[in-house]
């Protein structure tokens, strides 16, 4: 420290532990001088070697006795020598006996020495310790210290208190009504990352949308805005009732009966999941055991293990069939609640479509679906999206998605795709490029359309020919099929100043025109000369893809 006063109380705290350190030597080398004379001054004892006790020739011995003596003290056996404070050996029994009076002697002495220490440690602590500290205490500064730490913490914590109370007030309510969409049933809340589980599931590099779910959550919105919460979860639940179940079958069906219904499929889905869970998890176990059951030969021990691997296997059968048996009942009390809310005809119509029904094992899908949307044979369509910048840095998307949906389509099915495009071209590399993904999904056998929002100009219009079925708004702006280039020139004004661009090549035209060299006839010659190159391989593109287009009159740039 570099105050005065600062460096007197370090100094004085330094004294105080140095005489503490001091006193706590003293007292104990007092006490080690005890130890070791044994007796007060003026008394004095014999300190003789110790030796083995023998016995009295008219007493009784027990042989365990007699046995743990000879144990300790066997024959021929050296006992150290060791001080027997206030021992008086008997010469009959040869016994040791302590006289009190000594202890006593030793604890007076004892106190007589560390009394006066203690003393004096008591008092150089409360003098450079404890006085110095309950002044400061009570001295105006740590009052006003606290006085600014009460304030400090009463103008943080109050309103951080009230902001968490609005959080929690203001965090989303468990859903009350339960819902048959197959989502996900866990509520939300502020603090549900202290739960987050590992998922099963593999990374996820595309991000995919079911834009009926959006189309629906629009319906949704707008039912609640103008009609009311209930009426527009009413509408929600027939809608999905409508896709499970079919349309003739649940349109006839009142708000009361579809909510028994909806109770009922509620049920039915946890029970199911929980019981497919447990399905999954013996057929797993049943799976291990059975690699296990089929080793041969070998040792003992793997002939153990393969006997225990069928019994095993034997329980989980058995397990299993009760497991698939609560399955079937739970299935079959969701299908009686379902048909006792139908009428005669509609249940007729719900049992011909349950015959048709396939039966689907597969966690998270309910055997019940028997909409053709929920056996795989409805086609889909897959709509992406393209904003183009000048150097088509979409395309690295563009191609895994393209990927994607080659290996997940199915054109039998009537798969098709939908592209929203918005560019004004570039780069004739990066555009090139991304014509080249779709005519990927046209070798496939996919049928594409092409939605042009704003514009699709050249680079652009080069994706946009691709399309089986090309959309635009109206006043979207499509075509511009041409080729430019263009660079400012420093030569001049370099050349002014003195620098001069030094540029080594080899090829007669490894550089035409460059912002560095003076540009010449020649340059300008075979830049036209590429350019013309790459205008035609563009109408030639653009020729193909659209056969009937009179390509020599549209392509003027």
């Amino acid at each position: 420290p570099s105050h005065p006063t600062h460096r007197m109380t370090a100094s004085k705290l330094r004294g105080a532990l140095a005489l503490t350190l001091g006193l706590g030597l003293t007292l104990a080398l007092a006490l080690a001088t005890l130890s070791r004379e044994g007796v007060p001054t003026g008394v004095s004892a014999p300190l003789a070697p110790a030796r083995r006790a023998v016995p009295h020739p008219f007493a009784t011995r027990h042989p365990r006795q007699l046995r743990r003596r000879s144990l300790r003290a066997a024959p021929g056996a050296l006992a150290p020598i060791a001080p027997r404070p206030s021992a008086v050996i008997s010469r009959n029994t040869k016994a040791m006996a302590f006289d009190p009076s000594i202890i006593s002697g030793a604890a007076s002495k004892l106190e007589v020495i560390v009394e006066p220490l203690l003393s004096l440690a008591i008092d150089k602590v409360s003098s450079y310790v404890v006085n110095p500290v309950s002044k400061t205490l009570s001295s105006e500064v740590a009052g006003e210290l606290g006085v600014y730490f009460s304030k400090t913490v009463i103008a943080w914590g109050v309103p951080t208190a009230a902001i968490g109370t609005l959080l929690i007030l203001a965090a989303p309510k468990p859903k009350l009504d339960v819902d048959i969409d197959g989502g996900d049933e866990t509520p939300s809340s502020p603090f549900a990352f202290l739960n987050k589980q590992k998922s099963k599931e593999p990374v996820q590099y595309l991000k995919i949308q079911r834009l009926n779910d959006k189309l629906e959550s629009f319906d949704f919105s707008l039912n609640k805005a103008t009609q009311s919460a209930y009426k527009a979860t009413i509408e929600r639940r027939k809608k999905i009732f409508e896709r499970k179940y079919g349309q003739n079958i649940m349109s006839k069906l009142s708000a009361e009966q579809m909510e028994k219904i909806l109770k009922a499929d509620a049920k039915y889905r946890k029970a199911s999941a929980k019981l497919q869970e447990q399905l999954s998890q013996m057929t797993k176990g049943m799976r291990t055991l059975a690699a296990k059951a089929g080793a041969k030969g070998g040792d003992m021990k793997m002939m153990m293990e393969a006997m225990s691997a069928s019994q095993k296997i034997n329980t989980l059968s058995m397990k299993q069939s009760k497991a698939l048996a609560a399955y079937n009942q739970a299935e079959q009390k969701y299908i009686k609640t379902v048909s006792a809310e139908l009428d005669e005809e509609t249940r007729k119509e719900f049992i011909s479509l349950l015959k048709k029904n396939e039966v689907v094992w597969q966690d998270g899908i309910s055997s019940l679906s028997v909409t053709d949307e929920n056996i795989g044979t409805k086609s889909h369509v897959f709509v992406l999206n393209f904003p183009g910048d000048v150097t088509a840095s979409q395309v690295k998307t563009l191609r895994q998605e393209v990927t994607a949906v080659i290996r997940s389509a199915n054109t039998t099915r009537g798969d098709e795709v939908v592209l929203v495009l918005n560019t004004g071209g570039g780069t004739v590399t990066g555009y090139g490029l991304a014509a080249a993904q779709l005519t990927r999904l046209k070798d496939a056998g996919l049928n594409l359309t092409i939605c042009v929002e704003q514009v699709a100009a050249s680079g652009g219009y080069m994706m946009a020919c691709c399309a089986d079925r090309l959309v635009s708004s109206p006043f979207a702006v499509l075509g511009s099929i041409g080729v430019i280039t263009q660079q400012p020139n420093v030569y001049e004004r370099l050349n002014r100043e003195g620098v001069e661009f030094l540029t080594v090549t080899a090829g007669k035209y490894k550089r035409t025109l460059t912002p560095f060299k003076k540009p010449t006839d020649e340059d300008f010659a075979k830049t036209e000369e590429d350019l013309e190159s790459i205008w035609t391989l563009f109408k030639d593109f653009v020729q193909t893809q659209r056969p009937k287009l009179d390509v020599p009159a549209v392509a003027t740039g």
